[in-house]
């Protein structure tokens, strides 16, 4: 059967497609700015490297584009699914359900009409806000590019006043974007810009209760069953504590339905996302009918309820911290900022503790540590078709480790290879092997895009025949013809970093 927590674990999954979204664009946008040799510049020439970010903009808004398109096409199946096949169960278990009770076996309830509305209405949400926010060429209104330029302008501005070097002045900006989020183009009425991941995260949440609710009473209507049992808990809200474990009528007042002995949900904020059944409420409305069926649930007293639910919003809040300290300590780790890691980690063990304590006190709490999960791993950028990736063998046997190639510069390569990694033309296949590998593996940074295609640089550590580990470079172009992405260069490089 399926139940609120079933629908809030399809909602959790599409989630973490926008979650991990935003982390993937902040990958790009410090894999940018890393590849500028940001380490290096000063008030001497931080003008010209801000320059130089700034044309880069292009590029990142073409490459945020594709990540979208990518994960909207996986959201939309996931979307339809949680909403439309889910619902028809939810239908059919509720119709058999109700067909027990009354014995009403020629009631055949369609909600097509009402699941097609709710997957619409999600679409056009997620598609004005979230979609709109950043596809944009405008800075202003595209919320990567407008957080790209933020970091580059104000890094710049720091290194110039000597506030800061422009090593730390890059690392605390791209801090602070991290920790608030990309900002989409919705504003409230209270002047709170949303972000991607928390608007995003609403919509799909209050989705995934709306159909679960919606499909539920509206089989009930069918079968003019408008009374319901409430489910309880010991934390409620305000508009919930005072009908909860009773039977309620789910018609308004004026329905000719409406029995005057029961308490009405539309008196508590029913449709409204404060009220009974609103954003984030878990009550569940059961199916009743004077003496056919008993209500199986007790009313808790209000008061107390509603002082348990305040309780446990803060342990909500902690919930919300603890998220936050593990994705600043990925941020932190992936840029090498130890004392970051340290800083964040102190956070994260103090809010845990809070947690702990405030489950202690209180036994209406549990700990849930899916609450407190979150996608903190900062992945490296992997070249997109990375896995069908064209490596011929002509660029080893016939260039980087042919000792007779002197025209080509293949022989300085051959030999580099040789006395490096102890590669030459007789396992040749063994190198080639090892870049298959890692071209799925290690990091790819993006360089210009020309006539010629787009063009990749990966770094990778082999480990060759002679028992040496050396970082190879190899660089790559996305063929704008026929789309094949092949190596066009292999060598030893020569820097200890990449």
């Amino acid at each position: 059967m399926i139940t609120q927590d079933y629908m809030q674990n399809k909602a959790d999954d599409i989630n973490n497609l926008y979650s991990n979204l935003q982390n993937e664009i902040f990958n790009r946008i410090i894999f940018y700015l890393r590849d500028s040799n940001y380490k290096n510049v000063g008030k001497d020439n931080v003008l010209s490297w801000q320059i130089e970010q700034l044309s880069k903009m292009g590029m990142l808004n073409s490459d945020v584009v594709k990540m979208l398109s990518q994960v909207t096409g996986v959201a939309e199946k996931k979307i339809k699914s949680m909403i439309v096949d889910d619902g028809i169960t939810i239908q059919d278990e509720m119709t058999a359900q109700l067909v027990g009770m009354t014995h009403k076996s020629n009631v055949k309830p369609d909600n097509e009409q009402l699941l097609n509305g709710l997957l619409q209405q999600t679409y056009s949400n997620l598609n004005n806000v979230v979609n709109q926010s950043l596809i944009s060429k405008n800075a202003e209104d595209n919320g990567a590019l407008r957080a790209y330029q933020d970091i580059v302008n104000k890094s710049t501005v720091e290194t110039i006043t000597g506030l800061k070097t422009h090593e730390q002045a890059i690392l605390d900006n791209v801090q602070k974007w991290v920790d608030s989020g990309l900002k989409t183009n919705l504003v409230d009425k209270a002047g709170h810009r949303w972000s991607l991941e928390g608007y995003s995260r609403m919509v799909i949440n209050s989705t995934a209760h709306s159909t679960f609710n919606q499909v539920r009473m509206s089989t009930m209507s069918e079968f003019e069953v408008t009374l319901a049992s409430m489910s309880s808990h010991a934390a409620s809200r305000p508009a919930c504590a005072p009908i909860q474990g009773m039977i309620v009528n789910t018609v308004p007042r004026t329905d000719k339905h409406f029995n005057p002995r029961y308490p009405t949900i539309y008196d508590h904020g029913y449709g409204y996302a404060w009220g009974t059944q609103g954003a984030n409420c878990k009550h569940e409305l059961y199916p009743y009918i004077e003496g056919v069926n008993t209500n199986p649930f007790h009313h808790p007293n209000t008061k107390k309820a509603i002082k348990n639910g305040k309780i446990q919003q803060k342990q909500r809040g902690l919930e919300r911290l603890v998220r936050q300290d593990k994705k600043m300590i990925a941020y932190a780790e992936s840029q090498g900022d130890e004392f970051g890691v340290s800083h964040y980690k102190s956070l994260l063990s103090g809010h845990r503790a809070k947690i702990r304590e405030i489950v202690k006190d209180h036994d209406f709490l549990h700990r849930d540590y899916s609450r407190e999960k979150v996608i903190t791993k900062v992945d490296k950028y992997i070249m997109p078709d990375a896995k069908n990736a064209v490596f011929h063998k002509e660029k080893l046997t016939k260039y980087a480790l042919d000792p007779t190639a002197i025209k080509s510069g293949g022989a300085s390569k051959a030999k580099v290879f040789q006395s490096a990694l102890g590669y030459n033309l007789n396992n040749y296949t063994d190198l080639m092997d090892k870049v298959y590998n890692g071209v799925t593996k290690y990091e790819a940074i993006p360089q210009n895009d020309t006539e010629h295609g787009q063009k990749y640089r990966i770094n990778m550590p082999i480990k060759g025949p002679n028992g040496n580990t050396r970082s190879v470079r190899t660089a790559w172009v996305k063929d704008p013809k026929n789309g094949e992405l092949r190596l066009t260069s292999i060598f030893v490089n020569h820097r200890k970093k990449g």
